[in-house]
């Protein structure tokens, strides 16, 4: 099964306050493959193997399991969205074309 969330040009995304903090909880190491990048490490992705339980202590554990899965799986967005736009804010953002994602709430 697939994890890749699925997105077209045109599309909307709302980059939301849970979002932000999974990504500022993220684990970040360095992949040797090929020559080598920063990597969010795919085991442990928040520090340890449970990623649920992780995902409950850093949100808190009033999220179902079926939404911490969303929220993880949107993260691929998410990381666009902030490394594009360069905001750790939240909104909504348009998918423009490839990467690229721009704001388009002016008063979020």
């Amino acid at each position: 099964m697939s994890m890749r969330y699925e997105i077209e040009i045109g599309d909307l995304f709302e980059l939301k306050e849970e979002h932000l903090t999974l990504l500022s909880k993220t684990y970040v190491t360095w992949d040797n493959c090929e020559f080598g990048a920063p990597s969010i490490n795919p085991k442990r992705p928040y520090g340890n193997s449970d990623v649920m339980d992780d995902m409950k202590d850093i949100l808190g554990d009033y999220y179902s399991e079926r939404e911490l899965r969303s929220f993880h799986k949107e993260l691929e967005i998410a990381l666009q969205i902030v490394l594009r736009n360069k905001t750790f804010e939240p909104g909504i953002f348009k998918h423009t074309c490839y990467y690229e994602w721009e704001r388009v709430d002016a008063n979020y």
